[in-house]
């Protein structure tokens, strides 16, 4: 069986496609045959069996795998593509797969990574949260008037397209900054030394709604 690893948070992925286009992701299963990972906010430009050239996965800004990669799947998401690539096993660079010991080598490190998330202040998951729900909502309701726009006649769709975003963008602009101000002023009592976990949980939550 092939061994799986529990990602740390501040795990990357990046690489080329057929085209030339440099592309980034979040990898969320990794193990000595093929990677997992997330595309947020891009229209799909990626095929099954296209292979990915200079494709390199970094975890805690360690390299672990440089090499190609063969895309095998594709599930398109409403905030992004997840990838499903195959990997050359001689493309491992770290002993990130070094053999498991009947110490439980690996967990130690995972267990450190995860409860640092414990330390993230209640006022600023919060806010985080309300901002996280928020955009969201904003997504769904955006959604449903680009349909009702698309439902037109093709004559006044472009008037009405300028018309809705004037009008939302009017609105929902102070209704963010709000919540945005809030994340600020929270933020500001941050710890210097707590800082990079709140940013990880920040990146977590929002970059896969607002990065597009």
């Amino acid at each position: 069986m092939a061994q799986q690893n529990a990602l740390p948070t501040e795990s990357l992925v990046v690489c080329q496609d057929a085209q030339g286009n440099d592309l980034r992701g979040f990898p969320t299963r990794l193990t000595r045959h093929q990677v997992i990972f997330e595309i947020h906010g891009v229209e799909p430009v990626l095929r099954t069996s296209e292979v990915l050239n200079e494709f390199k996965v970094t975890v805690q800004d360690r390299s672990v795998y440089s090499g190609r990669a063969l895309v095998t799947n594709l599930l398109n998401a409403s905030t992004g593509t997840s990838c499903e690539v195959k990997l050359d096993e001689a493309g491992f660079t770290g002993p990130w797969f070094a053999p498991a010991k009947p110490s439980g080598l690996g967990f130690p490190d995972f267990l450190e990574d995860w409860q640092r998330l414990y330390r993230v202040l209640p006022e600023f998951k919060g806010a985080i949260v309300d901002m996280q729900s928020f955009l969201s909502e904003l997504r769904l309701a955006l959604d449903q008037v680009e349909l009702e726009v698309r439902s037109v006649p093709s004559d006044d769709r472009a008037r009405l397209e300028r018309e809705a975003v004037s009008n939302w963008s009017a609105q929902m602009l102070p209704a963010f900054n709000v919540l945005h101000e809030n994340l600020e002023s929270i933020s500001g009592t941050i710890p210097e030394e707590l800082r990079p976990v709140h940013q990880v949980i920040a990146k977590r939550s929002l970059h896969p709604i607002v990065m597009c």
